[in-house]
């Protein structure tokens, strides 16, 4: 029997602490743009870094170059999350007072 591949590992600890994350925020406050968009960023992550994992446990090349490209495919919305993200934190202007959301 074989056993499990080491390399493995961090990408399922992280997967399940990025599920766990997301859902934390949005049991927070769901009605919240900026929960909603980071409950997305979160499990859009943990969906990369569990199929990185998978990438990890394949046995066969044909599985391998199918866990290939959905790291890549979920790791593009991440990124533009992640940029509207930075847009809706708040901004202090020279008076000190906070704009924005």
């Amino acid at each position: 029997m074989v056993g499990m591949n080491p390399y493995a590992l961090p990408n399922i600890i992280a997967f399940v602490l990025l599920l766990v994350l997301s859902s934390a925020v949005i049991f927070q406050n769901s009605r919240d743009k900026r929960n909603r968009l980071l409950f997305a960023l979160c499990l859009n992550l943990a969906l990369s870094v569990g199929a990185g994992g998978m990438l990890h446990l394949s046995t066969t090349e044909s599985q391998a170059n199918f866990w290939n490209k959905w790291p890549y495919i979920f790791g593009i919305p991440s990124t533009i999350f992640h940029v509207f993200l930075i847009d809706l934190r708040p901004v202090e202007n020279a008076m000190g007072n906070h704009t924005g959301p």
